[in-house]
């Protein structure tokens, strides 16, 4: 019974793997841009896809996926539209989340104008929309990287703490300017301050520093 079945699910493996390879491969692809072009003689536009368009004098000269390059005449273009101006890394500040508006706002207006560009900007109007409700809510983006109400605020009060007043100064004297923290373990911190860069050993730290800005717990002993 499972021989007659075998070649069915063979088949059937071999769609889900491709299939996976194909999302894979789209997601990691560049956003790049789209147009509506009206072929000289034409009656409708229609959309294309390009990795990138520059405008040079009367033309757009977009470079394709597989690397060649194509020439469309300006007066047959009828609109365009960056699909990487739709995915926003940082929506941080209130003027952020108005600029993300006022770029959902342009596009919708310009697939309004041309349907043939729906299919290709739908995806990401609608996620640049998603984006823009989650920012609404009190949510903020920081590189890519979502970050709750909560979170935003303790980021900021972090900003505000010791290493932004400019000077880290050590136990055993030593002081640092314009310190920012690379990374700490329970053995050392890592900076980059004024001067170049720094690893020092965590009983060496502060304790103010440490439960202000690194939130230890329970700061190392002081060294023997």
């Amino acid at each position: 019974m499972f021989t007659r079945f075998a070649p069915v699910c063979r088949w059937l493996a071999l769609g889900l793997v491709a299939g996976m390879c194909l999302h894979v491969a789209a997601a990691a692809e560049e956003p790049g841009h789209v147009l509506t072009y009206k072929v000289p003689g034409g009656f409708k536009f229609e959309a294309r896809k390009v990795r990138t368009l520059e405008r040079v004098e009367g033309f757009y000269i977009a470079r394709l996926s597989s690397g060649t390059t194509e020439r469309f005449d300006a007066f047959n273009v009828g609109a365009t539209v960056d699909l990487g101006a739709l995915q926003t890394a940082n929506l941080r500040q209130v003027d952020d989340i108005a600029q993300a508006k006022a770029v959902e706002q342009r596009t919708a207006a310009v697939i309004k104008q041309h349907p043939a560009l729906a299919p290709q900007v739908a995806p990401y109007l609608t996620g640049l929309r998603a984006d823009i409700a989650r920012a609404e809510r009190g949510e903020r983006k920081f590189d890519g990287q979502w970050l709750t109400a909560e979170q935003v605020a303790e980021k900021y009060a972090r900003e505000r703490s010791t290493v932004k007043r400019g000077e880290l100064r050590l136990r055993n004297g030593t002081s640092y300017r314009d310190v920012e923290v690379v990374s700490v373990n329970k053995q050392e911190l890592r900076i980059m301050h004024a001067d170049g860069a720094a690893r020092i050993p965590m009983h060496l730290v502060p304790e103010e520093f440490q439960r202000e800005y690194l939130k230890t717990a329970q700061p190392p002993a002081a060294a023997r």
